[in-house]
Parts: structure tokens; C-alpha cells; sequence
């Protein structure tokens, strides 16, 4: 249904044959009575005081500014933006930019899990030339001795075995290596190492 007043261009031969041939029925509203089409008028009053603040060098850019505001706003009686029911998403604006993002959010309960972790975790590091045992995952002992080499990241380490093979691994992946235990290792014959498992 389109509601519509009487003027020509709605009143035409042409407009009544374009309704039929799409099945709109159309309504004209009484003569020189506006409010018998107060959407209408109420939606030409909006555009107008829109229009009037809008800021913008040329009216194109000004209408677009004002479509873009009109359709994000949510309606009274649905509760939803047109863009939203339309889409199922609300669009972004200037306003967004008020209200905390998720990001923000995110990076906030992050940090307060790391605090809580950091609380009962004690933090584990290892300088270059450090004795160690690393993790072994090729079979044997469960944990070899190495030497820290270099550090990679954070939490990560090169370390040298002791054949001049070097492996990678996380901190989790290694302990500290006390005196006693260094001159245990080396008083094992070749191709054995000190038990730690």
C-alpha cells in the first residue's frame, strides 16, 4: 500500500497504471488536509530539520550524512535501527566511539587473569651460559642436560646438548640445574645421563 497525496505527479495516468501492473494499492489522502498522511509530512519535517544540521560542503554530502544518522537510529514502537532490522547488525558511528569496545574489554579481563596467575605462579628465567635440563622427547631420559645458548622469545630458549646438538624449548619445558647435579652428569659415562625422571 502506498499512501500519498494528490498532487500530479501521483494522480497520473502513467503512476496509476505503474501501481497495477506491481499490485500497490494506492491510497490518495484527503485535499488540503495534511494530516491525513502524518507520516508523510512527519518524515518531510525530520528530513528538513536533519538537513538544516548537518554539516557538509556539498547537499550530497549532507543528505548522505543524514540518511546514514536516520537509519541507525532505533524507532519507538521495535526498538531496532532500520539498518539493523534490515541487516541484523547494528552499523558503526561517531557514537561508538563513546562507548568501551570489545577490545578494550578483553585486553582488561586479560590482564586480570594474568595478575591472578601471576599471584601463585612463580616466573621462571634463564640466562645465556645457565646449566639446565631440557625436556627430551626422542626417546631415553625423560629430562637431558644442556646448556642455554640463546634466548629466542619470551619464553623460549636455544639450548646445546651435550653431543653439539642444539633444541628449542619453551621454559615450561626446562628446569634449573643445581651444582651437585652438574658434577653428577659429568662423572655419568658418555651417552648417559644423571637420573631425573
Amino acid at each position: 500500500m502506498l499512501v500519498s497525496d494528490n498532487g500530479s505527479c501521483f494522480t497520473s495516468e502513467e503512476f496509476g497504471t505503474f501501481m497495477k501492473r506491481n499490485g500497490i494499492q494506492h491510497v490518495l489522502s484527503d485535499p488540503y488536509h495534511p494530516s491525513s498522511n502524518g507520516l508523510a509530512e512527519r518524515a518531510v519535517q525530520t528530513f528538513k530539520e536533519g538537513m538544516k544540521k548537518m554539516k557538509g560542503e556539498t547537499v550530497e554530502t549532507r543528505v548522505a550524512r543524514f540518511l546514514f544518522n536516520y537509519r541507525i537510529t532505533p524507532y519507538a514502537t521495535t526498538g531496532l535501527s532500520p539498518a539493523q532490522m534490515l541487516m541484523s547488525r547494528k552499523l558503526r558511528s561517531p557514537f561508538d566511539l563513546l562507548l568501551p569496545d570489545v577490545k578494550t574489554k578483553i585486553l582488561k579481563k586479560q590482564q586480570k587473569q594474568k595478575e591472578g596467575h601471576d599471584k601463585t605462579c612463580k616466573l621462571r628465567s634463564f640466562e645465556v651460559g645457565d646449566s639446565v635440563y631440557v625436556r627430551n622427547y626422542s626417546g631415553g631420559p625423560k629430562w637431558i642436560p644442556a646448556v642455554v645458548k640463546s634466548c629466542t622469545g619470551p619464553l623460549s630458549y636455544k639450548t646445546a646438548l651435550g653431543q653439539g646438538q642444539t633444541v628449542k624449548r619453551h621454559v615450561d619445558q626446562m628446569r634449573t640445574r643445581t651444582e651437585s647435579e652438574r658434577s653428577c652428569c659429568r662423572t655419568t659415562s658418555p651417552g648417559r645421563y644423571a637420573p631425573f625422571d
